[in-house]
This record gives C-alpha cells, structure tokens and sequence, in this order.
C-alpha cells in the first residue's frame, strides 16, 4: 500500500540508529554491549570516563559479540601471560635490599632500551638487552652481585612463571588459533611456553626478531596479520602493558587490555575495546 504523497520509488527511509551504535574507524557499526559498575548509558561513554572505568581495573566490552567474534588471538607474552617479576621473586635470594625495587627498575630499563634501540636503529635482541638492563639496575642501586650470580638471573628468564589465569585462559579460547606475538627473542619464548606447558595450546610463536625492532614500532604489530594470514580487524590483540594496548590499537587489531594493576590507559585516544582485570575473563565476552 502506498501512502498519499509517497512515490513507489522513493528510497525508504532508513531505519534510526541504535542509540547504544557507534561506529568504528573503519565506518563499521558496532553495538556497546555493556559498561558495567558503574553502570553507565553506552551513548554517553566518553573518553574521559572510560579511562576512569579501565583504570578502576573493571570490565568494559564496545564490541559486539554476535557478529563480531575475533578468528584469532595474539597474546603479548611479557607482562601478559608471563610474570616477568617471578624471576627476581624466585630465584633472587641473594640479592640485597628490596627485591620487588630491584625487579621493577630492571623491567624499566628493560622496556627503556628496547625503545631507544628501535629510535636508533641499533637491533639487538631480547636477551641481550635484558642482560644490560640487568646490569644497569645493579649498578644503579648499588648490588653486590658476581657472574655467576647474574648468570643466574639470565637463565631464570627462560623460565618465567606463568601468571595463574594464563592458561586457563588460553584452554577456553581453543577453536581458533592462539599466537603470541612478543618483543622476546626466539630461544626466550620457547623456553617459557615450554616451561609453562602450553606447546599445545599456542599455535604461533612470533618474535619481534624477524623484523628487527620492538613494539610499538608498526612493523611489530603487522607480522601478527601477516603470519595468521587474517585482517588485523578480525583479531583480538591482549595485552597488559597500555602502551602495546595502544600501539596495536592504532594498527588496525581489536585489543583486549588485561588491566591487572588499575593502571591509566595513558593514550585514550587509542583505548581499547575490551578491559579485563584477568585473562580468564576474556572468553567471556568473546
């Protein structure tokens, strides 16, 4: 039935937008399933509140689940699935003073070399850096420790302590493919994977090495898509550390940020879709 005034051939007027819709980026729709505790209006999350909620280390989830489930995961490793601070906690017992000091300013000088290495354009890799961090940091507070003793230190990196929701975590993602994709070199992320048993539940291992700089250098992010032969936008990308949140944000990925510590997302105009406060929450809104 036609209406007086209506032409038959008049295009129809297009139904109203969800008010809880927003578009992506890419121009894409997507439905805010729920911000929750507080509970606040979808429409109404604004940059400014959600970096307050993600660093309250609550849950958010901007994407919808139905139509956009993620054909892949790529987990940072350092940080993320591996706790980088059972090292010195475990195997540090000689060391003077304040074990958790001296592992925070090792992790520090860590990630502040692979950073000013990749400006400079001089690669080295994961384990080498970390080895001059290590020495940077002792020197820095004024340790007392021999080769043998820092040699030790080194060789506990192969073996780093899964944090306790890693692999549970990672068993309720099987069905699709699993990768890490880390700044650690390859010896040093087999030796973890292995150390943790999760050989059979990570299909990929990828390392910053193939292209010879660190995150969040493009580059780094771009090897994830490559190697899984999939878009970055039908990836999920978790991490914990905000600044590889932000970086593969910014690539084009779907990002999961596992906010353990109710950090500050720095870069909120990169926020990303997903904030956990446990990686065995993100299978629940995936």
């Amino acid at each position: 039935m036609i209406t007086p005034g209506h032409s038959p051939d008049a295009p129809r007027p297009r139904r109203p937008r969800h008010p809880a819709d927003h578009v992506n980026r890419q121009g894409v729709p997507v439905r805010v399933l729920r911000i929750s505790n507080p509970p606040l209006p979808p429409a109404s999350v604004s940059r400014r509140s959600f970096s307050g909620v993600a660093r309250a280390g609550l849950e958010t989830d901007i994407y919808d689940r139905s139509h956009m489930k993620p054909k892949a995961f790529v987990f940072d490793a350092y940080g993320t699935l591996f706790d980088v601070h059972s090292v010195v906690l475990r195997h540090g017992n000689y060391i003077t003073g304040d074990p958790h000091a001296f592992s925070a300013l090792w992790r520090q000088k860590q990630l502040a070399y692979t950073w000013l290495r990749s400006l400079m354009g001089r690669y080295e890799d994961f384990w080498d850096v970390t080895e001059a961090a290590l020495r940077s940091a002792v020197r820095q507070l004024g340790i007392e420790a021999d080769e043998t003793q820092l040699g030790r230190l080194m060789q506990a990196y192969l073996s780093p302590s899964a944090f306790p929701d890693a692999k549970p975590a990672l068993e309720a993602l099987r069905g699709v493919p699993l990768a890490i994709l880390s700044n650690g070199s390859p010896k040093m992320l087999e030796a973890a994977v292995r150390h943790n048993g999760l050989e059979s539940i990570i299909a990929e291992i990828i390392s910053v090495d193939r292209v010879r700089t660190y995150k969040p250098s493009p580059r780094v992010y771009a090897l994830g898509a490559e190697i899984l032969n999939l878009p970055a936008a039908d990836i999920l990308f978790v991490s914990s550390n905000w600044w590889d949140a932000a970086g593969a944000k910014l690539f084009g990925y779907r990002v999961c940020w596992c906010n353990r510590s109710a950090a500050e997302m720095e870069f909120t105009e990169y926020a990303p879709d997903l904030t956990v406060a446990r990686l065995d929450q993100v299978a629940h809104h995936c």
